[in-house]
């Protein structure tokens, strides 16, 4: 096989290190468009439904992957893509791929550079003449808007489908419309959530502060009442880590970014069930509105010393664990949730821990891993989040 190798992988539509072919089925990216717009008006409904993850579109003329092949053997090949989720990637390729060759893949970054990301590959289609389409399923799960061009009129949700009966925690809704207050709770009707709304900013902090897995907040309140970002600043400055979403319909009062407000997302109304689903799902059942998860370790506590160790037995452990929940192996999944569980307090992780605990307690009360797929989701979702303290980081 033909290797091409590239010097300079800035990561734009069509960017390659020399004059010649674009990628391994020679489409520049006008030619590509055309081809992927065809094949997205095709691709069928029942296809999406299908899918746990849901896809967002990520048209690169040009990525680098490297496949491992039999006997040692590995190639390079620049490759078209046509998306990615935080599951997965599609690329287009010029020959039969066998599903089970492991790839790695240099994702482009928006604001330049590349970033490497290991997979294997799960299926090989034939689109027309040479062209195939290559699924590869991610070892570990990414945060998709990292990739893609910030938007934050569109937050980058990771589910493609959400069973509402696996909604389940504590959530507080405040908003100063009755009809946008009866329309959530309508919407949560088929779900464990328990909902706590009201149109008072105070009680709202009251009841977020006491117990709380993820707020909505109306950020456009009413005349003489808070502005609703000052409400989230005034959480974030008394400790209040949970997710946070503002909803709002004026375009004008939003800051720069979610970060600047200090939200995990700015969702415009009016407001549809899927969003919120899909928004519920992402903070409470996946755990990404938490961001990276520190040690609480101070700097010169001596288990800082045993760090790296422990965060590559945690890395180990969610291989093992996805190979268990593969194989629905109950004894071993509840043995890796349980040392997560006797091991992370003491390395400062004691969110971490309570995840752990929680798929302990699952398992527990389940005869099936299947069963408690949200719990363990959770857990995989912490596990991926943990870092070392910021000062050795």
């Amino acid at each position: 096989m033909t290797i091409r190798r590239i010097t300079n992988a800035s990561g734009k539509p069509g960017a390659h290190a020399k004059a010649g072919r674009p990628n391994t089925i020679n489409l520049d990216q006008r030619a590509l468009d055309e081809l992927l717009n065809e094949l997205d008006d095709s691709s069928s409904a029942e296809s999406a439904r299908k899918r746990d993850f849901l896809r967002w579109p990520f048209r690169q003329t040009s990525i680098r992957i490297r496949i491992a092949q039999s006997r040692g053997i590995e190639s390079e090949l620049e490759v078209a893509c046509r998306n990615i989720s935080c599951g997965g990637a599609s690329v287009l390729h010029s020959s039969y791929i066998h599903p089970g060759s492991k790839v790695s893949l240099r994702l482009p970054l928006p604001a330049g550079g590349v970033e490497s990301v290991e997979g294997v590959i799960c299926r090989c289609c034939h689109v027309r003449g040479v062209i195939h389409e290559i699924g590869i399923k991610f070892g570990r799960r990414l945060d998709v808007g990292r990739f893609l061009p910030e938007d934050d009129e569109t937050h980058r949700f990771s589910l493609e489908k959400v069973d509402p009966e696996t909604l389940q925690g504590t959530v507080v809704h405040v908003d100063d419309s009755p009809m946008d207050r009866r329309l959530v709770q309508h919407y949560l009707r088929g779900t464990q959530i328990r909902l706590r709304q009201t149109d008072d900013v105070e009680e709202a902090i009251r009841w977020v502060m006491e117990s709380c897995d993820m707020a909505f907040i109306d950020v456009d309140l009413g005349p003489g009442r808070p502005d609703g970002f000052s409400v989230v600043k005034r959480l974030r400055e008394s400790g209040c880590q949970i997710p946070i979403v503002a909803l709002t319909s004026d375009a004008e009062n939003r800051p720069t970014s979610r970060a600047d407000a200090r939200v995990e997302a700015m969702l415009p109304k009016p407001i549809t069930q899927e969003v919120i689903l899909r928004a519920l799902a992402e903070f409470i059942l996946l755990g990404a509105g938490s961001g990276p998860m520190h040690t609480s370790l101070s700097a010169d506590h001596p288990n800082l010393a045993l760090m790296d160790g422990f965060i590559a037995d945690v890395r180990s452990s969610v291989a093992s664990l996805r190979e268990c929940i593969d194989k629905n192996d109950h004894a071993r999944c509840r043995s890796i949730c349980a040392g997560i569980v006797g091991t992370a307090p003491a390395m400062g992780f004691a969110g971490l821990a309570s995840a752990a605990e929680k798929a302990v307690g699952a398992l527990n009360a389940a005869s099936s891993v299947a069963e408690c797929a949200g719990a363990l989701r959770t857990l995989l979702a912490a596990c991926d989040r943990i870092r070392p303290h910021r000062t050795a980081a």
